[in-house]
């Protein structure tokens, strides 16, 4: 790392978590500068006391966590460090460079698996080089496949302005046609590999609703020990954000299935209150 990067990153670990708008110190003057001076490429950085991580500090995600990683999803790191234990089973469909799996590491031991799925096949390089670095204990799973509600190939959309997380088969503003790329339902991703889902979290731009809507239907009718006691799912942003018919129809699905509202954010986290028999 340069000397620019070690200055940038601290200044930016020094950002308090509680002050309003946190990220936007690091997103609108640190990450400009960095490549402006720097421009983009993969550094190795250790966050969260224990984990090491390779990113590129210019691209949407790698700069919040390059520049603020005590800051990045911090409710959301919390609510998991309560969920997950040693014996946990976690689901990180949309992985993107492996932030939330390899947090989830540090609570689940060898007792335990965590399945982390990625579409994009760049970004996914990069998420199985952090995996690998970090040699957790616990049982890893890497797929590089996308999800839907059956098999079959889509076409896949790259963001347009370094925001790899907004990577999506959903086409939406400053995306651009970039591969087509093999999907499969979600149950049959899953169903070999373990027997029960812990917390399951999933952030797919857009094909949030269809992809659940299949599982649950798989779930119930094969396998419904097999319906997460927790789901993490992006609410509030991404390209259906602020589209109240998608996000009503969401918060339905989840009641039709017995999951209840646990916690509310732009990553909301839903409870499932009875199993179906």
């Amino acid at each position: 790392m340069t000397l620019i990067s070690k200055i940038l990153r601290k200044i930016g670990l020094l950002i308090p978590p509680k002050l309003p708008h946190a990220s936007a110190v690091g997103n609108r003057i640190l990450k400009p500068v960095y490549n402006l001076l720097i421009g983009s490429k993969i550094e190795e950085v250790k966050i969260w006391g224990t984990i090491t991580i390779q990113l590129d500090p210019t691209e949407c995600i790698g700069g919040n966590i390059f520049f603020g990683s005590h800051i990045y999803d911090l409710e959301e790191r919390i609510f998991l460090s309560q969920l997950l234990n040693e014996d946990s089973v976690f689901i990180d469909l949309g992985a993107n460079i492996g932030a939330y799996s390899l947090w989830a590491s540090k609570k689940i031991s060898s007792q335990g698996h965590i399945i982390s799925i990625e579409a994009d096949p760049e970004t996914f390089k990069l998420l199985s080089k952090n995996i690998d670095i970090n040699n957790f204990s616990c049982k890893n799973h890497l797929i590089n496949k996308g999800v839907s509600d059956s098999v079959g190939i889509l076409q896949f959309y790259r963001h347009t302005e370094k925001n790899i997380g907004g990577n999506s088969f959903f086409q939406s503003e400053n995306l651009e046609a970039a591969l087509q790329l093999p999907v499969s339902p979600l149950f049959d991703l899953v169903n070999e590999l373990v027997s029960k889902i812990d917390v399951l979290k999933i952030d797919i731009e857009g094909f949030e609703f269809r992809v659940l809507l299949k599982f649950f239907s798989d779930c119930k009718e094969k396998k419904p020990e097999l319906l997460p006691e927790y789901i993490m799912i992006e609410m509030s942003e991404g390209p259906l954000g602020s589209n109240l018919e998608y996000i009503n129809s969401l918060k339905k699905l989840f009641k039709d299935m017995n999951y209840t509202e646990f916690h509310e954010g732009k990553n909301a986290i839903y409870k499932l209150m009875q199993k179906i028999k």
